[in-house]
């Protein structure tokens, strides 16, 4: 009774000590480790099922978002566990099969009274009582939950309910082009309308650097949301994004096309497409100086220099891979 720690703090200390001394005591075998997983993986089977019957009998939102990282940390931790005995039962090194032969051949006796002599040793050199560990199970379920930290929320989001989209709309009023919106409008008409955002006299790169910031906070949004569904969602969405780029090589996003952009004398008339010149010296000749300055400009690109630099700039961006860009052709601030 002396040496035993006393209070709430003690037994945990005490069940920590436990678990440790079994899994050394256990892990001396190939066999004996895959016991132990197999008695996890229910374990934790039991505690999937026990939290999801849980979650259905709270409406709150709150609720089920924590119940929804539970699972999702307990899953994490069951296909890890599935991993790894699927790689002992593959016994690409032998081991196993050595192991089973072992105690299964004349010298089983032998063998079985080696590990009671070290399970024995291992007792002498650990000796805690199994009563201190007053429910092993739920401190391994309780431990693995905790190992994964709690979603946090702005007051805007509450707890999950709603997007807070302040900074997204703050990055999307100092993008050049789209003049003054206000953060209803922006709700209402351009964040999930993106139709609405004006082409003509848009500072492309600050666009793109404001819709790579409001899809990371939707991703992560979602993760903290929906952890159960959200490789599922983001897979989908990854998805989309790789159509989405198909279809702009193939240059069938007309409203995003060169050509898309009106005339420099403001007519509305739209001239032919920039990218469809052969050369920057046919696209200096084929297009008057005033609209290859606004097409620098609405790329973001530097719009200084003689007629003919101002056209190898603006051939260059339209004919060359966006990760072999020159991050000198950009404007100040512009660069990707």
């Amino acid at each position: 009774e002396e040496w035993r720690p006393r209070g709430a703090e003690g037994r945990a200390e005490c069940c920590q000590g436990l678990l440790r001394a079994r899994a050394r005591a256990m892990s001396s075998t190939i066999l004996e480790r895959m016991r132990s997983l197999h008695g996890d993986v229910e374990v934790i089977t039991r505690a999937i099922a026990q939290e999801l019957a849980a979650r259905g009998a709270t409406r709150q939102r709150a609720e089920h978002i924590a119940t929804d990282h539970r699972v999702a940390a307990l899953l994490s931790e069951l296909r890890g566990r599935y991993a790894t005995l699927a790689a002992l039962h593959r016994d690409s090194d032998g081991l196993l099969r050595d192991e089973v032969d072992a105690i299964t051949g004349d010298g089983a006796l032998e063998a079985f009274r080696a590990q009671a002599a070290a399970l024995r040793e291992e007792h002498a050199a650990n000796p805690l009582e199994p009563s201190l560990a007053e429910d092993p199970e739920r401190d391994l379920v309780e431990s693995l939950v905790r190992a994964r930290p709690e979603p946090t929320f702005s007051g805007e989001e509450a707890r999950g309910r709603y997007l807070d989209l302040h900074a997204c709309h703050d990055a999307y009023v100092n993008v050049k082009g789209v003049g003054p919106v206000d953060y209803y409008s922006y709700l209402t008409k351009r964040v999930f309308q993106p139709e609405g955002t004006p082409v003509d006299g848009l500072q492309v790169p600050a666009y793109v650097r404001y819709l790579e910031g409001t899809l990371e906070y939707v991703r992560g949004f979602v993760e903290r949301t929906q952890p159960l569904e959200a490789d599922d969602l983001l897979a989908a969405a990854r998805t989309a994004g790789e159509e989405a780029a198909a279809t702009w090589d193939k240059g069938e996003l007309p409203r995003w096309r060169p050509s898309a952009a009106p005339a420099a004398d403001g007519a509305g008339e739209e001239g032919p497409d920039p990218a469809s010149f052969p050369s920057a010296e046919a696209l200096e000749a084929g297009l008057p100086p005033e609209r290859v300055r606004s097409e620098l400009a609405r790329h973001g690109l530097k719009a200084g220099g003689r007629p003919s630099e101002r056209a190898a700039r603006l051939f260059a961006f339209l004919h060359t891979p966006r990760d072999k860009l020159d991050k000198g052709m950009f404007a100040k601030g512009t660069a990707p």
